[in-house]
């Protein structure tokens, strides 16, 4: 595009130049003096030529820049479909976890182990209790069991704890769900 305008420019120099030459007549001293108070028919043309390219310049300008405009508009629409359809991906991803999760916590409470043999009597305290998953133990009314139970809850909130703290190594994250299931 640049060699196409320089050779534009070089066309409209050699015409202003032939324009020149074809006005340019033997001066008299005092047409000379006149010549310089007002502006020659030349100098006009070429005044004129070079604001009409101004101006053709000036539109294309325009056109460029209603074209960027356009652009930036076409890519603010693209943006905002982009987030859209991350927003979408996101919530759908947030879907599968939860959906996976929850299938690794059942299949993990069905194994048999100490900890699902508690958890499962927490939720049977639980449902005794009206909803109450605080275990309280009492020495002279509660037997072996609840004693058990009691220091199984007190663990887990601790380990619980130290998992909101970071420290993933007390308590496994299926295990986290399971609990906060039940709360």
């Amino acid at each position: 595009m640049m060699a196409a305008d320089e050779a534009a420019n070089n066309d409209n120099e050699v015409e202003v130049q032939v324009y020149q030459q074809q006005l340019a007549v033997p001066a008299l001293p005092h047409q000379q003096q006149q010549q310089q108070l007002e502006p020659e028919a030349a100098d006009y043309g070429l005044v004129k030529h070079l604001l009409a390219e101004a101006e053709m310049e000036q539109k294309q300008a325009a056109m460029h820049v209603q074209a960027a405009q356009n652009a930036v508009t076409a890519a603010q629409e693209k943006l905002v479909t982009a987030n859209n359809n991350h927003a979408i991906a996101l919530a759908k991803v947030d879907q599968l976890k939860s959906q996976f999760q929850t299938e690794i916590m059942d299949e993990n409470l069905r194994q048999p182990c100490r900890w699902n043999d508690m958890y499962n009597k927490l939720i049977l305290w639980k449902e005794s209790h009206n909803g109450d998953t605080c275990v309280n133990y009492d020495a002279k009314k509660d037997d072996e069991e609840t004693k058990r139970l009691n220091r199984w809850v007190i663990t887990q909130r601790s380990a619980y704890k130290y998992w909101n703290n970071g420290d993933k190594k007390h308590i496994k994250d299926h295990r986290i769900d399971a609990l906060n299931k039940v709360s």
